[in-house]
């Protein structure tokens, strides 16, 4: 993970600063009654409140690196829609979303609330409208894109997620089958 920003091959690559490194946040937050506001935003709209959060961090990200930076592309995934806010702000700076899948595809025994079909609604409005490029991670996530949002067919790209096998070189026994991982 960066702390800082990069810069190889003439491309910066700027990472999210903590929220309390931004000093608009440091000063202004205090006069807020955040307590009362975000108690209520936890409790009826959980992920919601989330992705407002992180959409908040990503603009004040932007803020702070815009006046050291020229800033022409976001790259952020679908998922909460962090680029969201950016996008609305600065329609001139181009956004490349990926999708490692659709929440109704990963998480089909999710309670339906108002909260959940708020976020999805904010994340297709993100992906359909303000995406250049969507990215998918696998075929079967195209796919699926594909035949729920015609419109968006020709912004799709298939960049299959990866494992560098030379940092992490597949073990000569024989694999024990029996054993499961699970990351995100």
């Amino acid at each position: 993970i960066l702390s800082r920003p990069t810069t190889k091959n003439g491309i910066t690559i700027i990472p999210f600063v903590k929220i309390s490194d931004v000093r608009f946040i440091r000063i202004f937050v205090p006069l807020i009654p955040r307590k009362v506001i975000t108690s209520l935003l936890l409790k009826y709209f959980p992920t919601t409140s989330c992705l407002i959060y992180y959409n908040l961090v990503a603009l004040f990200t932007l803020f702070s690196y815009r006046k050291r930076y020229a800033i022409r592309i976001v790259h952020a995934p679908v998922s909460f829609a962090i680029g969201y806010l950016i996008s609305l702000m600065y329609p001139r700076v181009h956004h490349i979303t990926h999708a490692q899948g659709p929440d109704e595809l990963l998480q089909p025994y999710d309670r339906i609330t108002i909260d959940s079909r708020l976020k999805v609604w904010i994340e297709t409005r993100y992906m359909n409208n303000r995406s250049k490029y969507i990215v998918c991670c696998s075929k079967s996530v195209m796919s699926y894109l594909t035949n729920k949002y015609h419109q968006i067919k020709g912004k799709l790209l298939h960049i299959p997620n990866f494992i560098d096998t030379k940092s992490f070189p597949a073990p000569l026994t024989k694999p024990d089958m029996n054993t499961l991982l699970f990351i995100g």
